[in-house]
C-alpha cells in the first residue's frame, strides 16, 4: 500500500468516498421502499437483498424464488 499520495489522488479518494456514501444512502432508501411493497422487514428479504449486488438476477427470478406470484 502506498504511504504517500498526491493531492490529486487525495481528491480522487474524497470524490469516490463521497459517491460511495451517497449510493449507500440510495440503496438504504431502496431497501426501505422494497420492504414497504413486500410488507416485510428488509432483513427477511434475502432474495431481494442478494439481487442488489448480483446484476445477473432478474426480478422475475427473485419473485419466483420468494414464491411470490404477480396477478394481472
Amino acid at each position: 500500500m502506498k504511504k504517500v499520495i498526491t493531492e490529486n489522488e487525495r481528491l480522487q479518494l474524497l470524490g469516490l468516498l463521497t459517491l460511495a456514501r451517497q449510493h449507500r444512502i440510495i440503496i438504504s432508501h431502496s431497501e426501505e421502499a422494497m420492504a414497504v411493497i413486500m410488507n416485510e422487514e428488509f432483513q427477511n428479504l434475502d432474495w431481494l437483498s442478494d439481487a442488489i449486488y448480483d446484476d445477473s438476477t432478474t426480478i422475475d427470478e427473485v419473485l419466483k424464488n420468494m414464491d411470490v406470484r404477480v396477478k394481472g
